[in-house]
């Protein structure tokens, strides 16, 4: 069994990462897992989405990731996804967040802005609330981001940013499968 974090802090940690998330507009498509809980984009009960939208966020208090897994007849390969009693933080993910961690590529252009127009229509009326990112919020967080920790990319530099969320908690992540990941204690 590995060395756990209090639950407490699993949840904060959580809500930190939706925060991020957030904060550079990546919080579509994401929902994490943890304590029997989860944060998500979408609301199974309005049946919407809510997107990069702080004050919106949807949590379900009771939900049983391995029951979802096992449901889902998902298959991780063996042995790398924690044990259910030393589960810390799962987090399942498409879209930019994907394109982030698994690619390094931020693309400036909005998801929005992509949308063929006959399609928005649809998109606002499943989202709650839809904030369309500018060019100017990049400046504002590069510039943060420079401040805080030197030379990089602005990809380099989110990386980094979410990689030291996990770390300021003694733990690590580590990916599952294509848009999954988990994450455990550096100390065993």
């Amino acid at each position: 069994m590995s060395k756990k974090i209090s639950e407490q802090q699993v949840e904060t940690l959580a809500k930190e990462i939706v925060d991020f998330l957030c904060k550079y507009h990546l919080w579509i498509d994401v929902d994490v897992y943890y304590n029997n809980k989860m944060y998500t984009t979408y609301d199974p009960v309005t049946k919407k989405h809510s997107y990069n939208d702080i004050k919106n966020i949807i949590k379900i208090e009771k939900f049983d990731l391995y029951q979802q897994i096992e449901e889902d007849n998902r298959v991780f390969p063996e042995d790398e996804i924690p044990a259910k009693e030393d589960h810390i933080l799962t987090m399942c993910y498409d879209s930019r967040l994907f394109e982030l961690l698994h690619w390094g590529v931020y693309d400036t252009e909005c998801i929005y802005n992509r949308i063929p127009e006959w399609e928005k229509e649809k998109i606002q009326e499943e989202c709650e609330d839809w904030y369309e990112w500018k060019e100017e919020d990049q400046k504002r967080l590069e510039k943060e981001l420079l401040l805080k920790y030197g030379e990089g990319s602005f990809e380099s530099l989110m990386i980094r940013d979410f990689d030291n969320l996990f770390e300021k908690y003694g733990l690590y992540y580590y990916f599952l499968d294509s848009g999954w990941l988990t994450c455990e204690c550096l100390e065993k």
